[in-house]
């Protein structure tokens, strides 16, 4: 049978788990080698596991609970000819009924069935069957309810290629298998289900689709504790030698497939250019001296060889260490880039020692550990604030998840957008509301010697309507101090406030609490004074309280009134001695009707490039039905859970387009700090620009508008590629013209080698000794010596390799420290803490 085939005895670590085949009884062991739980999601796209680096699989005798360690009847081998994937594959074999031989890998707990996108594999049989339909079969320790208290063993769910195509399964012939659409069955008659003991129909006796066990048991996943996926031949196949090769396995969409092979080569001559974001994730962090203060990516190393390094060198340089190459990162320009190696240990004395050993090896030019930054170090930014649930981000969300504390900001890209500008004292930003008190998150932002206020907080008034402390609310989503543990952060986090009290004016000035001609006169008023003590930008939420549509003449005169309010405060402005033409972000309201409906909003008509209209967003995404819509609607953003702060520093949710609107203020301050040259028309279609396009609504996003706004010659930079030329130029590619020419010869000399370039926004590190800065008045960058730590400038840092690639969708870190070839260490460049991924470009 084995026709002269190349076969070796691989490392067959023993899965510490029992797989009886008779089911009956529980594991005595869970998997417990080290970092076997952190191993839920593979490495890379495609993992090679070989006898000197299994990745997880170990051969088992899945009858008798011990490792199998016979070659005729468990190998990894080369061929049969036609395999799926590489030059080899693992062979199982049988010899009589009652044995059973498999290749396991402990992981995977915990995943939910319903979350898996993919599982499929390919299968050999090299000995004869009548029927024609023995197979290897995968197999999987499934609990029933993951979300139930009981976490005994509940046995196996099992697929047999045969019974997806009976009599399909010939001799000779590799065979691809989508087990997802095949039958599965139970080991188990009896399993837990909400903890109680149910009877399981989909046995050995009546399989059922994948869909009819889901339908079955919602909650069914791999199993918490005895967690593993097993390739198996047998029980009760007698004379059986098959093989198997090429098990996908998708999660969420992120698909690994295992290539096993003889062979130990794992290198090739130029690194991939992809890495998986859900191995780095799995495999956490490991931090502690030597290396501390730094925290750094558990077992991995990064190796640059030397250019012309033969690849016969590179492996033995891997193999030195006992690596495994998981990804890469190819250079597009000049040398080969650099490989990203797995090796084990689990501690920082183990990656300490194999920067030591690869940096012997010859043909390595460097060898680091990876660093895991701060939040602030990144391209993103995310805030740290006292109140629960602002201290943990989701950094770009595909979808909502309003259960989190600030899951509008994230839902809009917010951290990614902070990570370009978080505000500034220089940006002079108002909003005109009702009941407006100084809480605690505002305070470092309000210039007080312009604003009008409520200054009563500690009056014995508790809220009990929206409008106790609308403005309070309104006021902090939209700039909130950032990062100021006063528990919690608006979009903008910082810049210079003026609040202008309705309520407290009225009181004021004699006036009533409600709407007329001499009030609507005074929010004119309060507009018209708004602008003239700075403001670019003004926030009026507070007009749906009181805006109608309807055919009735007294509601028609309301709204022209309200209509009148805006066109005349902005005509005052436009032709005040010192002009000035401020943005205005007004809600759309909340009566489920056309905008037209709010008076404010109606003035659109009349000063198109001075007001943006914002509607509301579900807690889904979609379209609040309570949200005024329409052709005056400029953009959307989410409109219900928004969270702000109440008087007396209390955080509530609230639902109203009067808090979708300040988020898009917040951003319009954003990129008026990004580049103070911005004009309120400029604004508008930024943000119009940048946001995204989902069911016929343009939906905020924060990130994009910035973007956006960097595509500009002469803005700072957001994204941006960053290259150089031989003759020293380094430039910024801005989409829709020729690239940027920023500057050119560093200290005298043409600087070609952009490795070693940070840049976030405002500012671009050459080295470790010089920056150019961006001058917002002259809009052009001036070379200073190097000041301080990069990351404590507003925006992130992230790196521009000289081959081009941005920070979409990545994270960028600062790599913290090295080792050179005499030992010492060294400060390096920029690496991504997640997947290079899919790139995305300008």
């Amino acid at each position: 049978m084995r026709k002269g085939r190349a076969v070796t005895l691989s490392s067959c670590l023993l899965l510490a788990s029992i797989y009886a085949c008779q089911d009956f009884v529980t594991p005595g062991h869970a998997f417990l080698w080290p970092g076997s739980r952190q191993l839920d999601f593979s490495a890379g796209p495609v993992v090679t596991v070989t006898p000197a680096n299994m990745g997880g699989w170990a051969f088992t005798n899945d009858q008798t609970n011990t490792a199998c360690t016979t070659t005729t009847l468990c190998a990894l081998v080369t061929g049969p000819t036609g395999m799926p994937s590489g030059s080899g594959s693992a062979e199982l074999a049988t010899q009589a009924t009652t044995d059973g031989i498999a290749i396991a890998r402990a992981g995977y707990t915990g995943v939910r069935l319903d979350q898996i996108t993919e599982l499929s594999y390919s299968t050999y049989r090299q000995s004869a069957d009548a029927g024609n339909n023995l197979a290897i079969a995968l197999q999987l320790n499934v609990d029933y309810d993951l979300t139930d208290a009981d976490s005994s063993y509940q046995g196996r769910l099992v697929y047999e290629p045969y019974r997806t195509a009976p009599g399909g399964v010939p001799q000779g012939t590799w065979q691809r298998w989508d087990a997802r659409a095949g039958k599965w069955w139970g080991t188990r008659a009896t399993v837990k289900k909400n903890g109680v003991a149910v009877t399981n129909s989909c046995v050995q006796a009546s399989p059922c689709t994948w869909a009819q066990v889901l339908a079955l048991f919602p909650n069914l996943g791999i199993h918490k504790v005895y967690g593993a996926v097993v390739l198996k031949a047998g029980s009760g196949w007698a004379a059986f030698r098959g093989d198997v090769d090429a098990i996908s396995i998708g999660v969420a969409g992120v698909t690994t497939t295992f290539d096993f092979e003889l062979t130990g080569r794992t290198v090739s001559l130029l690194p991939p250019d992809t890495v998986s974001a859900a191995l780095l994730d799995s495999l956490g962090a490991v931090s502690g001296a030597p290396l501390s203060p730094g925290q750094y990516r558990k077992d991995v190393v990064i190796v640059e060889f030397e250019n012309g390094t033969v690849l016969s060198q590179r492996q033995a340089a891997i193999d030195s260490v006992g690596g495994v190459v998981i990804g890469g990162k190819l250079y597009a320009e000049g040398g080969d880039g650099r490989y990203f190696v797995r090796i084990t240990g689990g501690t920082t004395a183990a990656l300490l020692n194999a920067v030591r050993i690869l940096q012997r090896q010859p043909g390595v030019g460097k060898a680091i550990w990876w660093s895991l930054t701060p939040p602030d170090e990144a391209a993103f930014r995310r805030p740290v604030d006292s109140q629960a649930g602002w201290r943990d981000w989701r950094i770009d969300p595909a979808t909502p998840d309003a259960s989190r504390a600030n899951w509008a900001l994230e839902y809009v890209r917010a951290p990614m957008a902070w990570g370009c500008s978080t505000g500034s004292f220089a940006t002079t930003a108002g909003v005109v509301d009702d009941n407006i008190f100084l809480t605690s998150n505002l305070r470092a932002n309000v210039d007080v010697s312009l604003s009008e206020f409520r200054d009563d907080q500690n009056i014995n008034d508790p809220p009990t309507s929206d409008l106790s402390d609308h403005g309070s609310v309104v006021s902090s989503v939209m700039a909130a101090v950032g990062n100021d543990s006063s528990g919690m952060t608006g979009m903008a986090w910082r810049v210079h406030l003026i609040l202008q009290n309705r309520t407290a004016s009225a009181v004021l000035h004699n006036k009533p609490f409600q709407f007329s001609e001499d009030y609507s006169s005074l929010m004119e008023d309060h507009i018209v004074s708004v602008a003239a003590r700075g403001a670019d930008i003004i926030n009026l939420s507070y007009q749906s309280k009181i805006a109608f549509d309807s055919l009735n003449p007294e509601h028609v005169a309301r709204v022209t009134e309200h209509f009148s309010t805006i066109t005349r405060a902005l005509g005052r402005l436009a032709s005040a001695p010192v002009p000035r033409r401020p943005l205005l972000v007004i809600s759309a309201g909340n009566m489920g009707i056309p905008a037209r409906g709010n008076g404010y909003a109606w003035a659109k008509a009349s000063y198109p490039n001075q007001i943006l209209v914002v509607g509301g967003l579900t807690t889904n995404g979609t379209l609040w039905s309570q949200s005024n819509t329409g052709p005056l609607v400029d953009v959307y953003a989410p409109a219900m859970s928004v969270r702000g702060a109440r008087k007396n520093d209390v955080i509530i949710s609230d639902d109203g387009t009067s808090f979708a609107a300040p988020l898009v203020a917040g951003v319009a301050i954003l990129l008026k700090d990004f580049d103070p040259s911005l004009s309120a028309s400029d604004m508008i279609r930024l943000i119009k620009a940048g946001a995204r396009t989902e069911n016929g609504l343009l939906k905020l996003d924060a990130y994009g508008a910035l973007k956006q706004a960097s595509l500009r010659v002469g803005a700072p930079l957001c994204g941006n590629r960053v290259h150089s030329t031989a003759n020293g130029d380094v430039l910024a590619e801005r989409v829709g013209s020729p690239d940027e020419r920023l500057f050119t010869s560093i200290d005298g000399q043409p600087y070609t080698d952009l490795l070693n370039v940070l840049h976030g926004g405002r500012r671009i590190q050459i080295g470790d000794y010089l920056e150019f800065a961006w001058n917002s008045s002259s809009r052009t960058w001036a070379s200073t010596p190097l000041a301080g730590t990069y990351h404590q400038d507003a925006g992130g840092a992230f790196l521009s390799w000289y081959d081009g690639t941005d920070h979409d969708g990545h994270t960028y870190a600062i790599v913290n420290g090295g080792l050179s070839a005499g030992g010492s260490l060294f400060n390096v460049d920029l690496y991504p803490n997640d997947a290079f991924g899919v790139r995305r470009t300008l």
